[in-house]
């Protein structure tokens, strides 16, 4: 990865991407992964906002739970997770370990002691499962990766059939 962040070429092609309407989304994501490798988080901002309003697309509902589940010691952070996770069940679901983990620290951090308990028991059942399903699976940011490099090639597949 830190060959490819060096590369000016790999910018072009992920600006290429981010041209391309049913690509951005996932560009978004890769190009905010590109500035943050390079410590220059002012730049990789923007994208966060912008994604905001891409949430038809899971990948980037998933992406923006880790994002915000980063930052939960400032206050709006917090009120877009909450805001997220209540208008995506889905979330839970599919991945139960990240989302108790981040509503239990949020709900800690408002003060919701009562309520943070409970995502603390969920927690703690879903680490279980998780942790199986880790040792199964290998690498869970592998994994994540690699299907999120699938869904990038499906759509330049369809695109270039159309």
């Amino acid at each position: 990865m830190n060959e490819k962040i060096e590369n000016r070429d790999y910018k072009e092609y992920l600006d290429e991407l981010y041209q391309n309407v049913r690509l951005r989304p996932y560009a978004s994501i890769l190009l905010y992964n590109y500035y943050t490798k390079l410590g220059e988080y002012e730049k990789s901002l923007p994208y966060i906002d912008e994604m905001e309003y891409m949430q038809e697309n899971f990948e980037v509902i998933k992406f923006l739970l880790k994002v915000y589940g980063r930052n939960l010691h400032d206050v709006n952070t917090r009120i877009k997770l909450l805001r997220l996770t209540r208008t995506n069940p889905q979330l839970e679901k599919d991945n139960p370990l990240r989302y108790n983990y981040f509503i239990f620290i949020a709900e800690n951090y408002n003060r919701n002691y009562h309520e943070g308990r409970s995502y603390l028991k969920k927690f703690k059942r879903s680490s279980i499962i998780s942790t199986q399903n880790f040792i199964i699976n290998g690498s869970n940011q592998m994994v994540t990766f690699q299907l999120l490099k699938q869904q990038l090639l499906k759509v330049q597949e369809k695109d270039i059939k159309q």
